[in-house]
């Protein structure tokens, strides 16, 4: 990681208020995050591109694991 990375905080990640992750800007359009709430932990990364938002993550709800991907568009 370089010394001078950025940080943000996504909040109302899985639909949910209290959850939230830290993100970790990576490059100009891309970033990885991680964040937990109770029993639920989540990482993953994303990447903007064209006016979207690309994620792909990992869930982990006590002993079932969920890969996901979600695609965020502008809609103009």
């Amino acid at each position: 990681m370089p010394d001078d990375s950025l940080e943000l905080t996504m909040k109302n990640f899985l639909n949910d208020l209290d959850d939230s992750a830290i993100c970790t800007i990576q490059s100009t359009d891309s970033f990885s995050f991680t964040g937990s709430n109770n029993s639920t932990t989540y990482s993953g990364t994303g990447k903007l591109s064209n006016d979207s938002l690309w994620l792909y993550f990992t869930v982990e709800h006590d002993t079932s694991t969920y890969t996901c991907k979600y695609l965020g568009a502008s809609l103009r």
